[in-house]
């Protein structure tokens, strides 16, 4: 169990007894004696939170007449600290509209968790920065049409710019799915011009049209062999095995 996970079961604890036992502590922790007393001394040390032990009792309990705060009740994880961020900056990306409209209160309660928490929004931002390797900037401009014929199995009429070449190609494609990868969009698609699985960068998409054909459709494990290794410049399959070679020192 994690640190900030057992910090969340003592609370659990402390706020359904008056009383809690050593024994109680170390069981739902699952931790061992050792590990006790450190998170005991966390709990008092680096949280502030007013442990007190009552050796007639034999029991750990809150005094409540120190507890001038609540007891804290927000620890991160690594990977909770990345959500919550995530969360914050996709709504901060959203364009006015239905989804950005309903989200916005949802941006404003994180903010309150983290402000009740003694953690200003600001701060955070601040003193955690999320780099985004390989991400375009680009507005999406064909994104709304092509998710909506992905979900409704439509084929689109696109036209669709190959950036090594610097040509314009229009194409009749039936997309299969639309993959976020590494902060980028794309479209996972049956290309009917080369007949064969494509994948296509959403940003790329200069033109489309819905049309009125159903989505031809492809089995999933033959997407899979095209599309699971990666996007972009590693898009396609394994067409050749690399050796690499490292001496001594290098390695």
């Amino acid at each position: 169990m994690s640190d900030s996970a057992r910090l969340y079961a003592y609370k659990a604890l402390f706020e359904a007894k008056r009383l809690v036992t050593r024994a109680d502590m170390m069981e739902v922790a699952e931790v061992s004696l050792a590990t006790f007393k450190r998170d005991i001394a966390k709990l008092r040390d680096q949280l502030g939170t007013p442990i007190l032990f009552d050796k007639d009792r034999g029991g750990y309990y809150l005094d409540r007449n120190n507890l001038s705060t609540e007891m804290p009740g927000l620890w991160f994880s690594p990977e909770e600290l990345v959500a919550l961020l995530t969360i914050q900056r996709l709504i901060e990306q959203l364009q006015p509209g239905l989804v950005g409209l309903k989200l916005k209160p949802l941006q404003k309660k994180l903010m309150d968790l983290l402000q009740a928490k003694g953690l200003g929004d600001a701060e955070v931002a601040n003193r955690v920065r999320m780099t985004f390797a390989g991400k375009r900037d680009l507005e999406l401009k064909a994104f709304e049409v092509v998710a909506l014929a992905t979900i409704t199995r439509k084929r689109l009429k696109i036209t669709h710019l190959n950036r090594q070449r610097s040509e314009r190609v229009e194409r009749t494609i039936s997309p299969q799915e639309l993959v976020h990868y590494r902060d980028n969009w794309y479209l996972d698609a049956w290309c009917h011009l080369r007949n064969e699985i494509r994948s296509f960068g959403v940003d790329a998409i200069e033109d489309v049209e819905i049309l009125t054909e159903a989505a031809q459709e492809v089995p999933t494990a033959d997407l899979r062999k095209v599309t699971q290794s990666s996007y972009g410049i590693f898009a396609g399959q394994p067409t050749a095995w690399a050796v690499l070679r490292f001496s001594k020192h290098r390695a």
